[in-house]
């Protein structure tokens, strides 16, 4: 193998291996992204439903 091969294969290596650590980070993101989404939408399923069933509530013993 002579040496610019070599130095094409290394460059490649590199690129690679940069290509990996970004896709690592990316997947840790999305991770977290989904975790916080989660917990949004359960904060906010609690939320309506508390306030729903205290309006519900206060309806009723309005118009009993």
């Amino acid at each position: 193998m002579n040496d610019k091969q070599r130095e094409i294969i290394n460059k490649l290596n590199k690129d690679n291996e940069a290509l990996n650590q970004g896709h690592k980070s990316m997947v840790e993101y999305s991770q977290g992204m989904i975790c916080i989404g989660l917990l949004v939408v359960c904060f906010l399923i609690y939320y309506f439903t508390k306030y729903t069933f205290q309006f519900g509530f206060w309806f009723f013993d309005v118009y009993k």
